[in-house]
């Protein structure tokens, strides 16, 4: 095997910039993968990584080598030849984080100190890495999967040659590499660019077109629909937020309802005699809310209310009287809470109750990230939606400190429109491919609607992502030593980006509409606890419940369900394919017979179905883990889901990040070219009967696609 090569690269056409704010670039992209190795004390925390193989298409043509300066001599071939200036060329790479790592510290000494710029969602999360001629983008932000799920979901001829390379074994750049160790790479590198080239066709883009992220397709097409009628652009700047209430909803913000049930923490739950375990969830639990509810804001929040002394107070009759025709957003002084007898699964978030606001509110008892009882005052701001729940389930003084409304309505007609198109796509697409495999069509064919499908169902998932995007995104920067910063968001800052934010032509969706969009699905969620029975509920996350049932409560729910598809014909929440209507508004019974279950806290679940099946999802422990193991063959057995047991194959990863400038070094009798780098390291995974911060409170944010205009 040849162990060099540096091609001599084509000369490929130019693409102008998607607008006159982003530069011209290439038509071929390079689609790149490099192999690392590593050593690294777990006790002092002392490391060091390097690039031992890297690999690159570019214009059908290879190029290869073991280490980092015959990358950039081969990429430099590529400029030279193309004489890329103010052009620049486009590098996919899977997982950029990762890699760009081990090269960044490279590419600065080549262009120098400020010559990069990066979009980032946290410290080290890259998006896209643009530096010289290069603009490096992140494949798995645009896929949304790992390479060999892309792969065989868009059914390309390479596929990843999963489990093929150990990677315990070290090599350097000097290791005489085996025939396995170069096919691993080729066929990375070969299905990345087949995994691209194949999304570009799908969609009809180019790389001038084709968005950062995943959800960048499903904005796309609500824009297209949004633009059709000149309306929509004059209530979305009604819409428009100012510095102050922008922070309100902000911290009005929350995701889904996850939690067990206290009284069966680590206990195994058996059924009663004649009494089942049930699982049902909600069928399209956040295009539901966007289709077939009446409960989202249309046009500004204004002023009704702001406390002064001496002034008639704000009450919750007032509350009451508005939030029939308003959606209302409201700061509230709390004082004094204690959960109501029989309330199993606790409203109130510890998070946004003691975040610091008010020194003397303290918390005297939590279950698992939920209040049950506090003494003290704290501010909080809630929608009409939450304060309801607050009200019914616990006791407490209060104050209405602010109050702004704004009309209340169905979603915007262009948002309802794209979800019905997509949810069409998904039904009618599944069940086009199960009759083509059924009647023996060929295999281009059933590949034909599969990708159909899969694009309908990727931009009814990406919907609600469109829905929550952040006006506000948090720049991150990173120094030539490695020094991650973000911008701190004052009001000033706040306000320009939020001038910017609705300026832009690009921009078309209110945040209120994801905010909303989430405390719909919570009071839906906590409608049918209450339906069901606190004392019968186990488990709830988001869109799903799992509970011990009975007759009377299997009518209750199907009740409940009537209702609901009653409601989802008078608002047209439903698709019609071959004559049958489909509702979205639905909680389906998954189907299985549960015998037993077990939950120690949000994320951390087991339970075993009638046919001797164990299923389990725990959060931080992986599905798949190292020696071939899997996640519920490492639990064993239920009586194993306890505080303290340790999942040692599938307890995950974590990753080191080293910084330092590119020197060459000798390791082990090694030389070696070294830089910064990204070393990840198998991690042990102990049961808690506690959730951590860091499991739950996690913060997801959306990019907004128009920065393609800013690379």
């Amino acid at each position: 095997m040849e162990k060099i090569r540096l091609l001599t690269p084509k000369v490929v056409g130019i693409l102008e910039g998607k607008s006159k704010y982003s530069p011209c670039i290439l038509e071929e992209a390079i689609f790149l993968d490099t192999e690392t190795s590593h050593i690294f004390d777990e006790e002092t925390g002392a490391g060091v990584g390097w690039i031992y193989q890297w690999a690159f298409r570019f214009a059908g043509e290879w190029a290869f080598g073991r280490k980092p300066s015959e990358m950039l001599a081969a990429l430099q071939r590529i400029a030279q030849v193309n004489r890329l200036y103010t052009t620049k060329c486009v590098v996919y790479v899977h997982n950029l984080s990762y890699d760009i790592q081990y090269l960044k510290d490279w590419l600065i000494d080549k262009y120098g100190e400020n010559s990069y710029k990066l979009i980032a969602t946290n410290p080290h999360k890259f998006i896209s890495f643009t530096i010289g001629p290069w603009i490096f983008k992140c494949s798995y932000k645009l896929a949304n999967r790992s390479l060999a799920k892309w792969a065989k979901d868009l059914n390309t001829e390479a596929q990843k040659k999963v489990g093929i390379v150990d990677y315990n074994f070290v090599r350097y750049q000097d290791t005489e590499l085996k025939y396995t160790d170069w096919k691993y790479m080729f066929f990375d590198v070969l299905t990345l660019e087949q995994c691209v080239k194949k999304q570009l066709a799908n969609y009809g883009d180019t790389l001038a077109t084709v968005p950062l992220t995943a959800t960048g397709y499903i904005r796309r097409d609500a824009r297209k629909r949004f633009r059709e009628d000149r309306k929509n652009r004059v209530e979305f700047e009604k819409s428009k937020l100012n510095p102050h209430l922008y922070k309100m909803f902000r911290a009005a913000f929350a995701g889904g309802l996850t939690h067990q049930n206290r009284f069966i923490k680590n206990d195994i739950v058996t059924p009663p005699e004649g009494c089942v375990i049930r699982h049902r969830d909600f069928r399209s639990h956040y295009p539901t809310q966007q289709t077939a509810r009446k409960g989202f804001p249309v046009g500004a929040f204004v002023p009704f209310y702001r406390y002064r002394e001496g002034r008639k107070p704000f009450t919750f009759e007032d509350v009451d009287k508005w939030q029939k025709t308003h959606c209302l957003i409201m700061e509230i002084a709390v004082k004094n809470m204690t959960i109501k007898n029989g309330v199993t699964f606790p409203y109130a978030q510890s998070v946004k109750w003691f975040d610091g606001r008010t020194k003397d509110f303290v918390r005297t008892i939590d279950d698992n990230g939920r209040v049950l009882q506090a003494k003290g005052c704290s501010k909080v701001v809630l929608t009409e939606l939450d304060l309801k729940w607050i009200r019914k389930q616990y006791t407490f003084d209060y104050v209405i400190l602010e109050v702004y409304g704004a009309q209340k309505s169905k979603a915007p007609q262009y948002l309802i429109d794209t979800v019905k198109e997509k949810y069409l796509g998904k039904t009618q697409y599944k069940e086009e491919v199960k009759q083509a495999r059924k009647e023996g069509k060929s295999a281009e064919i059933i590949q034909d609607l599969e990708t159909s499908l899969m694009k309908s169902k990727n931009g009814l998932n990406g919907i609600y992502g469109m829905s929550a995007t952040n006006p506000v995104r948090t720049e991150y920067t990173l120094s030539p030593d490695g020094e991650w910063t973000s911008e701190k968001l004052t009001d000033e800052i706040i306000e320009e980006k939020l001038a910017k934010f609705y300026k832009s032509r690009n921009n078309f969706m209110a945040y209120q509409l994801g905010v909303y969009t989430t405390a719909l699905a919570r009071n839906d969620l906590m409608t049918v606890i209450e339906i069901i029975g606190y004392e019968n509920v186990l488990y709830v996350d988001t869109d799903s419940a799992f509970y011990i049932t009975s007759p009377e409560v299997e009518k209750r729910v199907e009740e409940y369900n009537k209702r609901q598809n009653e409601n989802a014909e008078r608002m047209g929440a439903y698709i019609v394919h071959n004559g049958k209507k489909t509702y979205f508004d639905a909680f389906d019974d998954e189907g299985e017979t549960i015998t037993r279950f077990v939950a120690l806290h949000a994320k951390a679940y087991a339970y075993e179905t009638d046919d001797g099946e164990l299923h389990c999802t725990i959060a931080g422990v992986s599905e798949h883990g190292r020696n071939g193991n899997t996640r519920v063959n490492e639990l064993g057995c239920l009586e194993n889901m306890h505080e303290g047991f340790v999942f040692k194959d599938c307890g995950g990863t974590r990753c080191v990040y080293l910084e330092d400038r590119p020197h060459i070094e000798t390791i082990n009798g090694h030389l070696l070219e070294v830089a910064g780098s990204a070393i990840i390291l198998p991690v042990e995974k102990t049961l808690s009967g506690l959730i951590t911060h860091e499991e739950f409170m996690v913060s997801w944010e959306v990019i907004e696609d128009d920065n393609d205009d800013k690379l």
